[in-house]
């Protein structure tokens, strides 16, 4: 590949600032791409839309910031272990490599597939995410994440920015720059020079100990907050509330699912990324009374807490047993449960739909008759009066 006589590098001004290279400068340097537009940018670096037209097709590259590679960063170390890790991934929801290198003047890129759809996080903000929605896209992150899991990789930073979802509904995990493999202590010590990497509401408490080795329950944990952000528009901090707490019309199983996966002991977490995106296709394949899913309006002030479902683990009074906590900072709220009586022998059970919402009994049409009588002693009596008095 020829060097041009004169390219500025990606560079960070005084304020930290990265500023990435232009269509014009990228054209030279990488001449098997026709370069279109900047389609994101951000501290791990900037991510182009661009054509290979050897092969007739839309790519999207990713250009490190070169003078970022301090040596306490490692900036290009995690470049570099990005495309090998994403290379070694052939999954329908994670976003496939298809060329790496480095360019004449020690530019580090990575050549991927391009995927024309929007970022989870605007979905959210702009609350175009409905309880149908979760229960279609949450499965499929999970399913990757199975998959990667299963190859030993470690994604580390899932939240709605590197989710995208496509024109199809189809679901895209990309940045796959924090990913580690199980096992490889040389990998570990890249993010642990105290710098802490990563997006803070989506770390496992276990990411911010030093002596701890992570395994992919860490990504579990992630997936716990992005679920509830899904639902409620905002990220569970504090003595978060359940989700069925912040708005009535999510599914109170959701409840459940968040809390075992944001368990901080990740030894009572939720295991697997399998037996998450099953208990999902669970409540999907199983909606009750609220089969509509209607869209979650998070414009509504505080609603009143719905009476427990089945779903819902009680806490004995005296019994000893704690509330589970919510990341590492407050209890959850546990809704009281009173058990249900059950009916004496030769009696009818009434008991409530799923919901814990008791219906009313629709009333019966009054019966004719009456009213029939009722009328005809009426004009009785006052055809005897005006009888008496005509005379």
């Amino acid at each position: 590949m020829k060097k041009p006589t004169s390219h500025r590098k990606t560079t960070v001004t005084g304020g930290g600032r990265f500023i990435p290279p232009t269509i014009e400068e990228l054209d030279a340097v990488l001449t098997h791409y026709e370069f279109i537009d900047m389609i994101g940018q951000g501290g791990m670096g900037a991510v182009y839309k661009a054509r290979q037209p050897g092969l007739d097709r839309l790519v999207a590259i990713k250009i490190l910031p070169t003078t970022l590679d301090e040596p306490e960063m490692h900036f290009s170390e995690r470049f570099k272990r990005e495309a090998k890790a994403m290379a070694r991934l052939s999954h329908s929801n994670i976003v496939s490599v298809y060329d790496f290198g480095v360019t004449a003047d020690a530019q580090f890129y990575i050549v991927m597939e391009f995927t024309e759809g929007t970022e989870l996080h605007k979905l959210i903000r702009s609350r175009q995410v409905t309880q149908e929605k979760v229960l279609q896209w949450a499965p499929q992150i999970c399913s990757a994440l199975a998959y990667a899991h299963s190859k030993g990789l470690i994604h580390r930073d899932i939240k709605p920015a590197n989710i995208l979802i496509d024109e199809e509904e189809q679901v895209k995990v990309v940045d796959f720059g924090l990913a580690k493999f199980t096992g490889d202590a040389n990998q570990t010590q890249l993010t642990k020079t105290n710098v802490t990497m990563g997006s803070p509401d989506y770390f496992a408490p276990e990411c911010l100990q030093d002596d701890v080795e992570l395994d992919g329950r860490a990504d579990l944990y992630a997936v716990g907050v992005l679920i509830y952000e899904m639902l409620t528009g905002t990220v569970p901090r504090g003595a978060w509330q359940a989700p069925s707490a912040i708005n009535p019309d999510i599914d109170e199983r959701f409840d459940d699912l968040v809390v075992e996966a944001m368990d901080p002991n990740r030894d009572t977490r939720i295991q697997t990324a399998e037996e998450i995106g099953s208990r999902l296709v669970e409540i999907r394949n199983d909606p009750g009374v609220d089969a509509d899913h209607r869209k979650i309006n998070l414009m509504t002030g505080p609603v009143p807490i719905r009476k427990p479902s089945r779903h819902t683990t009680a806490i004995a009074p005296g019994s000893g047993a704690r509330p589970k906590r919510s990341m590492v900072t407050g209890p959850v709220p546990v809704r009281q449960e009173t058990a249900p009586v059950e009916p004496e022998s030769g009696e009818i059970s009434q008991r409530p739909p799923s919901s814990g919402m008791v219906k009313p009994a629709p009333r019966s049409a009054p019966h004719p008759l009456p009213i029939f009588l009722g009328v005809f002693a009426a004009a009785a009596i006052i055809g005897t009066l005006l009888y008496v008095f005509s005379r």
